[in-house]
């Protein structure tokens, strides 16, 4: 028992600030809560509809440029 809780204490269950930045960036200009998750080399936006996820299509060159590089990939689910 010892060994897991040295190894737990290790880890970093801190979430990235780049998930806070794209939440907050989509809350400030659409005024819509969306989930974020970060994968290997890439970002997944979940939105509710259809119209949000083409409205951050069209924001994703200025997201690339001031908040990440990685590819964003954006789906659309009910959550």
């Amino acid at each position: 028992m010892d060994n897991i809780n040295k190894i737990l204490s290790n880890v970093n269950l801190k979430k990235p600030e780049v998930i806070d930045l794209i939440k907050k960036y989509v809350m400030e200009k659409y005024k819509e809560d969306v989930n974020v998750a970060l994968q290997n080399q890439s970002i997944i936006i979940e939105v509710n509809n259809s119209a949000l996820a083409n409205a951050i299509r069209f924001d994703l060159p200025h997201i690339k440029e001031n908040i990440t590089d990685k590819k964003i990939i954006i789906r659309t689910s009910r959550y």
